[in-house]
């Protein structure tokens, strides 16, 4: 009993070790996230904080039908439009195994995978969205190719902090990233995608803004 316990921590080992040689290196912090860490909930924000509260009012304002929210993490959001009464077909997506295995049991549509490679097709949801997410990846730019190409009509994303005139800061605090994007070379490169229509800046508050990319 004993060695069949032991072999079966280190085949669980072996498969942790070899999933994280195919991870991106801003995942692999998250792969030990808890439905039950206070600390981590706090770290994606409740379903009532501002930022939140801004953005589902201008789903709900623009009726969109479909979205697609990466990442869900607790899925604040999804709460917050079922309290709120936004009919819209939901669908989240995490990388953290923990989360998206609670919340699957409470029967919540989300599904687990990278923002680099969303299993979607084309065009899937009217609306993608993205809070707090951009400054903690390696960079954006597959990122929100990704959110542009399942999205039909537009692309929402959060900044926690203002992207600034000052070069990209990169700051990468031992597999979690807490970066910085100049915005003039963040604006150039979300426009040259074929797809893209326009975008515009909307502040939320002194810390946090959005820009809404629409689409062709």
């Amino acid at each position: 009993m004993v060695v069949s316990i032991a072999k079966k921590s280190i085949i669980a080992c072996k498969i942790v070790m070899i999933f994280n040689l195919f991870c991106f290196d801003h995942e692999l912090w998250w792969q030990a996230v808890s439905p039950h860490n206070s600390f981590v909930s706090a770290l994606y924000g409740p379903v009532d904080t501002e930022s939140r509260i801004t953005a589902r009012a201008y789903i709900k304002k623009m009726k969109y039908a479909s979205m697609l929210d990466v990442p869900c993490g607790f899925c604040a959001d999804y709460f917050g439009l079922q309290q709120e009464n936004i009919l819209i077909e939901y669908t989240g997506v995490d990388i953290a195994p923990a989360l998206i295995a609670h919340f699957k049991k409470k029967g919540l549509p989300v599904v687990r995978a990278p923002i680099e490679n969303l299993p979607f097709k084309d065009n899937q949801f009217e609306i993608s969205y993205s809070r707090h997410l951009m400054e903690h990846l390696a960079y954006y730019k597959k990122a929100i190719s990704e959110l542009i190409r399942v999205a039909q009509k537009e692309v929402l994303i959060i900044f926690s902090h203002y992207p600034w005139n000052a070069p990209d800061k990169i700051d990468y605090w031992g597999n979690i990233y807490i970066n910085r994007y100049n915005k003039k070379k963040l604006e150039c490169y979300i426009t040259q995608n074929k797809k893209v229509k326009n975008l515009y800046w909307e502040p939320i508050n002194r810390q946090e803004c959005m820009v809404h990319i629409f689409l062709k």
